[in-house]
Parts: C-alpha cells; sequence; structure tokens
C-alpha cells in the first residue's frame, strides 16, 4: 500500500527531522515508485530537507519541483516551504548569491498580491530565509531591517530554538557589516548561547560559533577570544561531523594572525584554508584569496597581494556577494595606489560609492571616503584629497 507509506511519511515527516532522522525519511521517500513520487509535491518538499546538506543542488533541484506543484494547486503553505527551502540551499552552498535576485522578486510578488503565512512556523521559516537572502544579495532593500526583526520575533513565537538561531545569526551578520555594533552586540550574546545549546543542530551551531569569532576579530581587534573560538569551532566541527566548515574557523586563525602582525602563523592558517576550501564555492575562495592579499602586503610583495586581490575581487562578483564584493574593491583600490597605479585605483572606486550609502554602511562609507584621498594625494590633488577626508572623518 504505498499510497498508505505517503500518508504515513507526510504524517511523521517533520517528527522524524526533529530526531536527526533525515536519512531514514529519505530512504523511506526514495523506496516509493517513481509514478508515486513524482505527483506528490511533500514527498519533493521532504526530500528536499533530507538531502539539502549532503548535496544541495540535488535538495534546491526538489524544492524547486514543490514550489511548481504547490503553486499549480494552489497550496500557500507547501509553497512558502519550499520557496525558504530554495533560499536556505543557495546560502547554504556559499557559491552562487546571484540566484536568489529571482527568489526575493519571487516572494515580494507573492505578498504585494495579498498572499498571507498560515502559521507563525510558516512565517518564520520564510522571514528567516527572506532575511538572509537580503543581507547577501540587497542589503539596499528598504525592508530589510523589518525582515530581520520579524525573522527574530517570529521563530521565538514559534517556539524553534534553531530557527531563532538562524535568524540572529542572520541579524548578527547584518548588523556586523552594516556597523550597527549595538544591534550587533544584542544578536550575538543570543548567538553565542543557542549555538552552544544541545538543541542547536550542527549546521547553525557552526555558524553561530563561527559569527562569534569573526564578529571579535572585525568589531573588536580581540586575536586572542577569536582564536579560543576558532579553535572551539574546529572542535566542534569534528565532533558533529562537519568538517566540509572547517575552512572559516582557518581563516578565522589566519584573520586572527594577520591582525597580530604575525606573517608565520598567518601562512600556517592560510594553507589549512586552502587544503580546506570546498570544491564550487566562490565565496569561500574570494574569501581565501581577499586573506591571502593581506598576507602578501604584510610579507611586503605588493604584486602577490594585486595577483591574490584581483582574484578575491572576481569571486566576490562571480559569487554575487554585495558587501564583501565592495570590501574587495577597497582592497584592490589601496593596493593599486599603494603600487603606484593611480589610474586601476580610481576605477576601482567608481560607482561603489553611491552603492555603500544606499546600504547604510557608514563604516564603508568611512573607509572609501579614506580610500578617495588616499588616492588623491598620491596623484597631488591636495583639493580633492582633503575633500574626501573632511566627508571621512565626519563619518568617523
Amino acid at each position: 500500500d504505498f499510497r498508505g507509506v505517503c500518508r504515513v511519511i507526510r504524517k511523521e515527516a517533520a517528527s522524524l527531522v526533529r530526531q536527526g532522522r533525515s536519512h531514514t525519511l529519505g530512504e523511506w521517500i526514495l523506496s516509493l515508485p517513481e509514478d508515486l513520487r513524482a505527483e506528490d509535491p511533500w514527498l519533493f518538499y521532504w526530500s528536499g530537507v533530507c538531502s539539502r546538506v549532503q548535496d544541495p543542488a540535488g535538495s534546491r533541484a526538489a524544492f524547486e519541483r514543490a514550489l511548481d506543484l504547490f503553486s499549480r494547486a494552489g497550496e500557500e503553505a507547501g509553497a512558502f516551504l519550499s520557496w525558504s527551502g530554495i533560499v536556505d540551499t543557495i546560502l547554504f552552498q556559499w557559491n552562487d548569491f546571484r540566484s536568489l535576485d529571482r527568489w526575493i522578486d519571487w516572494l515580494d510578488h507573492r505578498l504585494a498580491e495579498g498572499a498571507a503565512f498560515t502559521s507563525a512556523e510558516i512565517e518564520a521559516r520564510v522571514a528567516a530565509s527572506m532575511a538572509g537572502a537580503l543581507h547577501r544579495r540587497r542589503p539596499q532593500h528598504p525592508s530589510i531591517r523589518a525582515w530581520i526583526d520579524r525573522a527574530v520575533s517570529a521563530s521565538r513565537a514559534a517556539g524553534d530554538e534553531n530557527l531563532a538561531l538562524r535568524s540572529l545569526v542572520h541579524a548578527a551578520n547584518h548588523h556586523h557589516w552594516t556597523g550597527d555594533r549595538s544591534a550587533a552586540s544584542l544578536a550575538l550574546k543570543e548567538v553565542r548561547l543557542l549555538s552552544r545549546s544541545k538543541t542547536a543542530s550542527p549546521g547553525h551551531a557552526i555558524l553561530g560559533i563561527f559569527v562569534d569569532a569573526s564578529t571579535l576579530l572585525w568589531a573588536d581587534a580581540d586575536t586572542v577570544g577569536a582564536l579560543r573560538i576558532a579553535t572551539e569551532g574546529l572542535d566542534a566541527t569534528r565532533r558533529l561531523g562537519a568538517s566540509q566548515w572547517d575552512h572559516l574557523f582557518f581563516a578565522a586563525g589566519a584573520y586572527a594572525a594577520l591582525l597580530a602582525g604575525d606573517g608565520k602563523a598567518a601562512g600556517e592558517y592560510l594553507g589549512k584554508v586552502k587544503a580546506a576550501l570546498p570544491a564550487s564555492r566562490r565565496f569561500a575562495e574570494c574569501q581565501y584569496d581577499h586573506l591571502c592579499a593581506w598576507h602578501h602586503l604584510l610579507r611586503g610583495d605588493p604584486q602577490g597581494a594585486a595577483a591574490h586581490a584581483g582574484r578575491a575581487l572576481a569571486n566576490a562578483e562571480a559569487a554575487g556577494a554585495v558587501l564583501p564584493e565592495i570590501l574587495c574593491r577597497l582592497a584592490a583600490a589601496n593596493i593599486a595606489e599603494g603600487r603606484g597605479e593611480r589610474e586601476e585605483a580610481k576605477a576601482h572606486l567608481l560607482g561603489i560609492g553611491d552603492r555603500i550609502r544606499s546600504s547604510g554602511n557608514r563604516m564603508f562609507e568611512f573607509m572609501e571616503r579614506l580610500t578617495a584621498a588616499r588616492i588623491s594625494f598620491g596623484s597631488g590633488d591636495e583639493a580633492g584629497g582633503f575633500s574626501a577626508l573632511r566627508e571621512g572623518m565626519k563619518l568617523g
């Protein structure tokens, strides 16, 4: 009675996933005849849930098929959950955030048409996914802060600690990147607690620990604290069987060593990052080359720094990571100016001032103005240099 099995799967799937028995659920689904699976959107949806860690590309395809079937049937709950699954696999892959554009537009359009969430859990899942998508792809979106706040409040209302952790990671990440230290600090306090909870899933726990380490480095230059947390993160990846995320914590170690001016330790960590880099993760490659550029500068090798900065920028653009691309452009501009390549330096700054201001990132705006001042002074344009410097000092 395969249709009876389908009914059991639909009834028990959520419980099995919460128990960590996704593999069992996936095997049940695969045991069904293909023609039966092909007509049931919930089977596609749960197949996507089961495979999202081991096979994110296959998971995304399953979610997309589920969304198509749910949409044809007019089943809003399944459509929203499938949309969330699609977005989460794109975020998880760290490879091509540009594909988020289609799905951001899909949700904006559906909500503008009057579609509504049918439960607190669905609202929480969609809001968390939208918050992550907007942070990575459209930080200038007028509703990004509202989506972040909605994700946090809805996940709490749904009583799902893992969903709350994911929402808070998005919140801490966004506030950290846009320079809102007080909001980032509040979110980070909860991230620290929830990522060490026994109920935290491996993926959520690891990303929470990484955000903790990276914020200590970026916002506080606390190399000792960050290295301690990076070590904790590596212990967690081994304990939880998630070594595909080792590169995050090796990168945090490299960042800490570079901040401390320890070129030898930075080189050792970067070697570990390179060895741990997963295939087809352009954003991870961007991070690696950005740190390598810094390392070459520390070693007095501006040519090597320029080569790595160029690769970092190319991968940021290819990945469609908006704020990291701006950071890479600022780095490439400063490296080019230091090599006397001032036209190249100016080219890197073209247009990014407006993009920074539209995102509300005052920290990047300060860095852009100081970089523009440096280039102007280097070109003999004192008036332009002082003008850019004054504008920067008003911000800083």
